[in-house]
């Protein structure tokens, strides 16, 4: 009877655990486009939603990993380690727009060039310049880490779609279920005895 209750504990205990992972974890948003010029693929995890600016939007986000790349050339990865969105008050112009199944950026004033259009910043400088990600009405800039300051741009819809909101994980799921289900047979097993 001690071990049955001992089995039981586990289970519940290992339950609650993924549970509660599942609550207080972020929603994961999938990046994947492809344009013409301008290739972004990677995910941003965020728990809260509303319209940011880069610099908030920094402080929100939990984790993400955002590869550009011009057409699979010179890819440079930005990460919470390497990178900051609205580095120093770069992107004052842009507006993040987080809603449950997607996050949008637009910025309606400014410039290609501008500082405030520049929404996610490499911390260090490669051949003399930062890797960044910029958006100025409908044009996508993305400066290269090769050669020294190159930056390609790419006509996007506005208000463009950065990520989407991808679906929970089916090993996520399939774990919540078996605890759901391990619940089930504890209890109807505490009847029996």
């Amino acid at each position: 009877m001690r071990h049955f209750r001992t089995l039981r504990t586990l289970a519940v205990t290992a339950l609650l655990s993924v549970f509660s992972q599942q609550l207080h974890a972020g929603v994961i948003y999938d990046i994947n486009f492809d344009g013409s010029t301008i290739d972004l693929t990677g995910f941003i995890e965020i728990d809260v939603q509303g319209t940011f600016s880069p610099a908030i939007f920094d402080g929100q986000v939990l984790d993400y990993s955002v590869t550009a790349s011009g057409n699979g050339a010179f890819p440079f990865i930005f990460t919470p380690t390497n990178s900051t969105w609205g580095l120093s008050g770069y992107g004052n112009n842009v507006d993040i727009n987080v809603s449950a199944s997607i996050i949008e950026l637009v910025a309606p004033s400014g410039g290609n060039f501008a500082a405030g259009n520049l929404f996610l910043v490499a911390n260090a400088a490669t051949n003399g310049a930062q890797e960044n990600l910029r958006i100025f009405q409908d044009q996508l800039g993305f400066r290269t880490p090769n050669p020294p300051n190159d930056v390609i741009f790419e006509t996007v819809l506005t208000p463009f779609a950065l990520a989407t909101a991808a679906v929970p994980e089916p090993a996520t799921l399939a774990l919540f279920g078996l605890g759901l289900a391990g619940m089930g047979f504890a209890r109807r097993k505490k009847k029996s005895v």
